[in-house]
């Protein structure tokens, strides 16, 4: 894979927040190619390309801000404020 769709990749899987979105992407990134590389290596880019769709679809944050904003969801809960 090209050096810029990886990092691409890792910035929309992470989310583009802060550092840590990408970084977070660049883990799982890995993990899953490296994975799905010895699994299946003539299919992998097809999974690849089909967990990025359905990341951009049900997670447009990425991956940390969907998680940041359930955590911020949970604590308005929790305190008993209304968004």
């Amino acid at each position: 894979m090209a050096l810029t769709f990886q990092v691409m990749i890792m910035s929309i899987l992470g989310g583009k927040k802060d550092c840590r979105g990408p970084i977070l992407g660049a883990v799982i990134l890995t993990l899953v190619s490296e994975a799905l590389g010895i699994k299946f290596p003539y299919y992998y880019t097809i999974i690849l390309g089909t967990i990025l769709i359905l990341t951009v679809k049900y997670f447009p944050a990425g991956i940390l801000g969907s998680l940041e904003r359930l955590h911020l969801g949970r604590s308005n809960i929790a305190g008993g404020t209304s968004s």
